[in-house]
């Protein structure tokens, strides 16, 4: 069951006229369609352009809420990668310390070359 809204004929052409002010996102909402008809019918179009300019700063502020908590996000999970590839690095340079002190103990257990001339 689809409600479809419908403009009456006496306010169509204020209505049109006031359309192109509306943000995109908020032309295909039939709540603030309903809501912008209302306000034509009490106070004219100047009311309803003074909807339009409230409605369209709580969409803008709304958007850039919604980038706000976007980037934090990414920055988290950036942080947490980061967090993960420096446990990383540190296992692979301790594997690299503890190959370059089996390499020393191998070197001193081998004969000198100058001893075995002499």
């Amino acid at each position: 069951m689809v409600d479809q809204f419908t403009v009456p004929e006496e306010y169509e052409i204020s209505f049109r006229r006031i359309m192109p002010y509306l943000m995109s996102p908020l032309q295909r909402n039939p709540q603030i369609l309903e809501s912008l008809l209302l306000y034509l019918k009490l106070g004219g179009e100047k009311m309803a352009r003074i909807a339009i300019d409230a409605m369209n700063v709580t969409q803008r502020l709304q958007n850039a809420e919604l980038k706000k908590l976007l980037r934090e996000q990414e920055l988290l999970n950036d942080n947490g990668r980061d967090d993960e590839d420096d446990e990383d690095d540190d296992d692979d340079e301790s594997e690299d310390d503890d190959r370059g002190e089996d390499d020393a103990v191998a070197d001193d257990d081998a004969p000198d070359d100058d001893d075995a001339s002499d």
